[in-house]
């Protein structure tokens, strides 16, 4: 099982390809896609060179959780960076 992630072009949003064939902001509206279902998704998410960039395939372990060599990096897409934005200001501020 997946689900097609990718960047929204106009913001840089993280968005999940839904059953419609649109895009969601939550992982948990996005499509699940079978092996079999995937590789036509993800062709068809990447026609949509407009709206996003470069939709790629995120493994699932079940409907709700990612494959856990994939966890880190796809909770850091959806919350944001991994340091402290205050600690990212001082250093600007430094330079």
């Amino acid at each position: 099982m997946n689900i097609i992630t990718a960047n929204r072009l106009l913001d840089g949003a993280v968005i999940y390809r839904d059953r419609a064939g649109g895009w969601v902001e939550a992982f948990a509206d996005g499509a699940r896609f079978s092996k079999e279902e995937s590789a036509q998704a993800l062709a068809e998410a990447q026609q949509d060179v407009t709206l996003v960039v470069k939709p790629y395939l995120v493994p699932l372990e079940d409907a709700h959780t990612i494959v856990k060599r994939e966890r880190n990096r796809e909770t850091i897409r959806a919350h944001g960076p991994s340091v402290r934005r205050d600690a990212i200001a001082q250093t600007e501020k430094s330079a």
